[in-house]
């Protein structure tokens, strides 16, 4: 009820979504054990990348509230205020161990987009999690045609997803464009924020002279 002021969504209803799925839990006495159990009972130091970015201003704010939560578990957390570009290259670099930052993700088509995007051993940047597992199942997602076979093998990418806690999504929520009234219909692609589709866009009524 508090993300967003009301404005955002816990993300998703895709066909690769499992049904029984629910948002990880907060839950600070189960983390303080599972801390403890792996060995870690003080906590660990890590870093949090701050970094604000284009069309999301807020995830110095999120990474903020994330940090803070954790402290409160014993992790020592260093925040570095950076940018997009200094943390790509050390995706490229594949330097991400004991690194964290909050980021935002649009709707990739498919899971599998996603794997070889950000996510696959063969890949020229990584978010800090990769399996040869995840290759297998998005080369064979990308070589099947049918539709309901191929959206099998996208649930089980995205169930490693969800057992290896690969990222914690937040929240989903609207990107905003500010148009005049030179702009009529714009019709979008739900979930992909950046602007597209400006061949599609018909005059408003200021165009019409």
């Amino acid at each position: 009820e508090q993300m967003f002021i009301g404005r955002a969504a816990t993300p998703s209803d895709a066909p690769w979504m499992g049904p029984a799925w629910r948002p990880y839990p907060y839950d600070p006495v189960e983390a303080k054990r599972l801390l403890t159990a792996a060995g870690y009972p003080n906590g660990f130091e890590l870093t949090m990348w701050v970094l604000p970015m284009p069309g999301t201003p807020w995830t110095a704010d999120v990474a903020e509230a994330v940090a803070l939560d954790w402290e409160k578990l014993g992790l020592k957390v260093k925040r570095v205020v950076t940018t997009y570009d200094q943390v790509r290259t050390k995706m490229s670099d594949r330097n991400m161990a004991w690194h964290t930052f909050p980021t935002r993700f649009f709707s990739y088509d498919e899971p599998q987009d996603l794997v070889w995007t950000l996510f696959s051993t063969k890949g020229t940047i990584h978010h800090g999690y990769e399996s040869t597992q995840l290759d297998d199942l998005a080369v064979k997602a990308a070589a099947e045609t049918h539709y309901q076979k191929r959206t099998q093998l996208n649930k089980q990418i995205m169930q490693l997803f969800y057992d290896n806690y690969v990222s914690v999504p937040l929240a989903a929520t609207n990107a905003i464009y500010g148009v005049n009234n030179r702009v009529g219909d714009w019709p979008q692609i739900q979930g992909y924020m950046y602007a597209h589709y400006f061949e599609y866009i018909t005059p408003g009524p200021a165009a019409i002279r």
